[in-house]
């Protein structure tokens, strides 16, 4: 009888020790994702005017202005690492290293269409970086609170939201259509962070893509 006491207790002993090690395991992510989401400022700071991470809505993200040539783009970023391309309309994808980031590696994407009906050249319309350090003068930047952000930018409203089904994760898009500027935001910890930001010609509309920036993602609004 007392073995099968010490038997039992061994088990429930040992239960409690993997739902303890789950917890804590969620714990890590859910503290990782907290860490991740609030970099912001203190992290990345406000780039100086000139600095190759300023961010000028409607006009630039860095070193990439809108309307600058594609060929000048590939000149100064090099091929790019992935993209898709439809009816003279095009997304080209570079993989940031530090470097160029300025904190931790991730995108640069850029959306070009033909300059004129001549179709001789192609053209930037739209930048997205999802990384930090890129900041406009004003400290509107990637990883930062989104009510913080719409007190810097006042006339930034959702425009459409995506779903991932099977990671059950949501992405809402904010966009300053008269400013030139948009946000991807993402829950975390009952917050809204910023987690993506595109520059786009003023007056224009972000969503204005024939192509979209979201595969994997369902728009649902």
């Amino acid at each position: 009888m007392n073995n099968i006491k010490l038997v039992c207790i061994g088990l429930l002993a040992l239960n409690m020790g993997c739902s303890h090690s789950d917890k804590r395991a969620v714990d890590r992510k859910d503290s990782t994702d907290r860490e991740q989401a609030t970099t912001a400022l203190k992290e990345t700071g406000i780039p100086k005017i000139g600095d190759l991470q300023l961010v000028v809505p409607g006009r630039q993200m860095g070193k990439i202005s809108i309307g600058q040539d594609m060929e000048e783009v590939f000149k100064l970023l090099g091929k790019p690492d992935d993209g898709d391309a439809a009816m003279g309309k095009a997304w080209s994808i570079w993989k940031l290293k530090n470097g160029e980031s300025g904190s931790g590696n991730g995108e640069m994407a850029i959306y070009s269409t033909y300059k004129d009906s001549a179709m001789s050249s192609k053209v930037v319309k739209q930048v997205m970086v999802n990384t930090g350090g890129y900041a406009t003068k004003n400290g509107l930047q990637n990883n930062a609170d989104l009510g913080h952000i719409i007190q810097g930018l006042p006339s930034l409203k959702q425009v459409s939201m995506y779903v991932d089904d099977a990671k059950k994760d949501t992405l809402y898009v904010y966009d300053s259509k008269e400013e030139g500027l948009s946000f991807d935001v993402k829950k975390a910890n009952d917050q809204y962070f910023t987690r993506a930001m595109t520059i786009h010609p003023k007056n224009e509309s972000v969503s204005n893509t024939y192509l979209t920036i979201h595969p994997g993602w369902r728009k649902v609004q």
